[in-house]
């Protein structure tokens, strides 16, 4: 029987002390029959990458292996942080950001180059 993966973030919302709140009471769920992970934002990563209840990943990943893209985030960078890897086409990142399945799949390439999972979303808008 498969595990269920039960997956949140918080996009762009919490300071630094409000996301440890969140992880704490994350951690103090019962969790028997289900996984629990949270996908956190880059700047947090370090903070939370050693947890290993709730799982940790990304909330997004660079297509790039590695170069002059200021702010992005490779996938070898998430695997030296030992997380588990990365959202991969949320809605909200093909709406604002143009992301394309040419440009999906060169993100899924580069978390499996590095051991790491995607977590590819599938859907769309609630429109």
């Amino acid at each position: 029987m498969r595990t269920k993966l039960i997956a949140g973030k918080w996009k762009m919302n919490l300071n630094f002390n409000e996301a440890k709140e969140l992880f704490r009471n994350v951690q103090a769920i019962e969790n028997n029959d289900k996984a629990i992970a949270l996908c956190v934002p880059a700047c947090y990563l370090s903070a939370f990458s050693n947890a290993v209840d709730p799982f940790v990943f990304a909330q997004d990943v660079s297509a790039h292996v590695k170069g002059a893209f200021t702010g992005e985030v490779s996938a070898s960078m998430l695997a030296s942080l030992h997380v588990m890897g990365s959202l991969v086409g949320h809605s909200e990142r093909r709406q604002y950001h143009a992301e394309k399945a040419s440009i999906l799949k060169e993100k899924v390439d580069r978390l499996l180059e590095n051991n790491l999972i995607a977590l590819y979303c599938i859907g769309e808008t609630i429109e």
